[in-house]
């Protein structure tokens, strides 16, 4: 019953839509941690962004540099390359290795910005399309994973209502990507 209940999908096409200097702004001012000194790869910071992007130009600069991106199909290379730190995950723990670590991508700040941009288009596609499914719970405004614990919960009373047996299964998967090591 519950899981039965997907929605039909509209088959429309993703369609970029160019943004202007004043969503660009609007996005930048949504931003946290503007006064962060982590350089990225390129040896830019968000504190770098937030005394430069007063600047006059500059966010037309930007825009023209995401319209280029969109329009060509191709990131450029400085967009792509990130450094990476590992972090050890539990210093109580005395072994080393993968199993004990996790990767830290600085991502470089440009990137960022365009992937918030495409990020946004994109999840407001897919909500205007009704592409997730009602059971979609992570990723989703207003919707949490206390959600599917009600769901559950509510499924269950209802089936022991109507005298019939339930059998529910939890599954925990533990670290399945550490298997690197």
């Amino acid at each position: 019953m519950i899981f039965s209940e997907f929605s039909d999908v509209n088959d429309s096409e993703f369609e970029y839509k160019n943004v202007n200097t004043y969503y660009l702004n609007s996005l930048w001012r949504r931003i946290k941690n503007k006064q962060k000194y982590t350089i990225d790869y390129n040896g830019v910071s968000l504190k770098l962004l937030s005394l430069i992007l007063p600047i006059p130009n500059i966010y037309e600069s930007l825009v023209d540099l995401f319209y280029m991106i969109i329009n060509f199909g191709e990131i450029p290379s400085q967009m792509k390359e990130s450094t990476i730190t590992p972090l050890i995950k539990n210093s109580k723990n005395s072994k080393s290795g993968f199993t004990n670590m996790r990767p830290i991508h600085v991502l470089p700040e440009i990137a960022k910005i365009f992937e918030k941009i495409i990020y946004g288009q994109l999840l407001q596609h897919l909500n205007n399309v009704n592409y997730s499914s009602p059971l979609q719970f992570g990723f989703r405004k207003n919707f949490c994973t206390e959600h599917v614990l009600l769901l559950i919960t509510d499924y269950r009373f209802g089936q022991c209502s109507g005298s019939k047996y339930v059998l529910t299964l939890l599954i925990q998967l533990f670290s399945p990507f550490l298997q690197l090591a």
